[in-house]
């Protein structure tokens, strides 16, 4: 799994209304830009409080014990950093602040399996998959990541919350928010079911959150193009020579397909 940028800072926080006496402790835990802060419960003298190695400074027995209690619960927020790694779930500040907390970890978070087949399909671009496969992938995850920010204000979610109404609401929203037409809808959510098929055949789920779902696409009649559509293609100008390389091959084979299908008219 690849590594990410975790970040913590212990500090004093002064409420509102502050004007003197000691100030509480926090700690700020920071995972790739997206950030939790926790109450730690203890509390220092603003003047004995060093900013920069965050601790207290002085060598009395009160200050030995805070600075004993800081580098533990340091401790403590890398070593869950390290057991979602294990885990191949997605390390993120909100999944660390749960096991410091005392909450049992989610040992199969939703994203963090997506991240992990994304990662294993880069890895066999050329031997088992095409780069295109890969992005397309890589959008779904990140429809996927958007719509539980969204729907639940968190960055990833237990596998075992997936169920029909999880799956019918991210169907809607990405018509609605992300304004899909319906086949297009249709294939994110094939490259999510894929997901889904793994974390069953893994055993992480006894129950497949797509029983029920329809995922039918709608038949597409494609229409041919008007003279005034393929001139203004034509008369088209694009910032690169790829892409006026692209819209002179497709007026190409536009005009060959048509000449071809007009023989076969007639």
């Amino acid at each position: 799994m690849l590594k990410s940028n975790l970040n913590v800072l212990f500090y004093l926080k002064k409420p509102k209304g502050y004007r003197s006496g000691t100030l509480p402790i926090y700690v700020l835990i920071g995972v790739d830009s997206i950030s939790k802060e926790i109450s730690t419960k203890w509390n220092c003298e603003p003047k004995k409080w060093h900013t920069q190695f965050q601790k207290a400074m002085g060598s009395s027995e009160d200050v030995r014990t805070l600075n004993t209690d800081i580098a533990k619960l340091l401790s403590k927020i890398y070593a869950a950093e390290e057991a979602l790694r294990k885990n191949d779930a997605i390390v993120t500040a909100d999944a660390i602040k749960q096991i410091i907390s005392g909450k049992s970890p989610a040992n199969h978070l939703l994203l963090g399996i997506f991240k992990k087949h994304n990662e294993n399909m880069f890895a066999l671009i050329g031997k088992d998959y095409a780069k295109g496969t890969f992005e397309r992938y890589e959008t779904s995850l990140q429809h996927t990541r958007a719509f539980i920010k969204y729907k639940y204000g968190t960055d990833d979610i237990d596998i075992k919350k997936l169920n029909f109404d999880f799956i019918s609401g991210y169907e809607f929203w990405l018509k609605t928010v992300r304004n899909c037409n319906h086949n297009t809808t249709m294939k994110y959510l094939a490259n999510f079911r894929k997901i889904i098929n793994s974390c069953i055949r893994h055993g992480w789920l006894s129950k497949d959150p797509f029983v029920g779902f329809k995922m039918t696409k709608k038949e597409v009649i494609k229409v041919i193009l008007t003279d005034e559509e393929l001139k203004t293609i034509r008369g088209k100008s694009f910032c690169t020579p790829r892409l006026n390389h692209v819209r002179d091959i497709f007026i190409f084979c536009y005009i060959n397909l048509f000449v071809l299908l007009s023989k076969l008219i007639t």
